[in-house]
């Protein structure tokens, strides 16, 4: 476009490509993609014990749902409901480490939230550990926050619309290394 042109609506504009660069003026690397799978560490799925034994339930583990998530926020820091020893060894859930960062992949798809205790939870929710060298928990957290509506066209349909884990491990993001 020249000095004293008129632009249209709908006509491409000519300009360089915008490149910030460092200090010593060099030009920073591009960025590098990943997949979720490739920057983690572990991620892995929770379970829930029998809801008919009561024994099963008590005081000894945090059992972290998607209504904790959505009630709480960004950080976990209690659960309304527990399990006992014997719960926890008869069912397929996980202890996650404080820190791990939880994203809802069914009913509630797309909630994350990180723990500030450690817990177990229900098969709906990954508990996702990133390897701090490509990306960091906080880094997860929001951009799992931001890919929520791309994840919601992803979920599959049935009678409850939901992701599971490979779907979540092909979602791509920028590496921070």
């Amino acid at each position: 476009m020249r000095d004293g042109e008129e632009l249209h609506v709908g006509e491409a504009v000519e300009h360089p490509s915008l490149r910030f660069t460092q200090d010593d003026g060099t030009p920073y690397p591009e960025w590098e993609t990943t997949t979720l799978g490739e920057a983690v560490l572990s991620m892995r799925s929770g379970g829930t014990p029998l809801s008919s034994n009561k024994e099963y339930y008590g005081n000894d583990y945090f059992w972290v749902s998607i209504k904790d998530m959505t009630t709480q926020g960004k950080k976990i820091s209690y659960s309304e409901k527990k399990i006992s020893e014997e719960g926890f060894q008869n069912s397929s859930t996980h202890l996650f480490s404080e820190g791990t960062v939880l994203y809802a992949m069914y009913a509630s798809v797309g909630e994350v939230s990180i723990l500030g205790v450690p817990a177990t939870t229900s098969q709906a929710i990954l508990g996702i550990n990133p390897k701090e060298e490509t990306l960091t928990r906080d880094y997860l957290y929001y951009f799992l926050c931001f890919y929520k509506k791309k994840a919601l066209e992803m979920k599959q349909t049935g009678t409850q619309s939901n992701l599971n884990k490979k779907i979540v491990e092909n979602f791509r993001s920028t590496k921070l290394v």
